[in-house]
């Protein structure tokens, strides 16, 4: 990125076409070597497993609120949000669901609303899994 920045910024006003693509060219290679850093077997093995754990996670929400302990169904509900914190930068949908909870005050959840976060966060999970 440096590389391409002090390029860029040594170009003239005009930039030739040939050169404007090969840099271009060379950036987007750049990218996907950074694709392939992300996608190496540790970190898949990871985002597995804090995607295993989340839902485990979520299934306690489910039981707190069937035993209608919801402080319980909340408690489990932040945990599985901070596990997830975990994921953040490998899918939009997700870092930006992220972003959203961490500005709610989850507490103030009533219990159809715990559910209907749950039920988001759990297709959230998925989505991310499908990539």
């Amino acid at each position: 990125f440096v590389e391409l920045r002090s390029l860029l910024n040594g170009f003239p006003a005009r930039l030739a076409t040939e050169d404007l693509v090969r840099a271009v060219g060379d950036f987007a290679e750049f990218t996907q070597g950074l694709t392939s850093i992300n996608r190496r077997a540790m970190l898949v093995e990871h985002d597995r497993e804090v995607l295993a754990s989340c839902a485990v996670v979520l299934e306690g929400v489910d039981q707190q609120l069937r035993a209608l302990k919801p402080a319980d169904a909340l408690a489990c509900l932040a945990e599985a949000v901070t596990r997830v914190q975990d994921l953040y930068g490998r899918n939009t949908s997700l870092d930006a669901y992220l972003r959203k909870v961490r500005k709610r005050d989850l507490s103030t959840l009533s219990a159809a609303e715990l559910e209907a976060e749950t039920e988001v966060l759990r297709e959230l999970l998925a989505s991310a899994t499908a990539e």
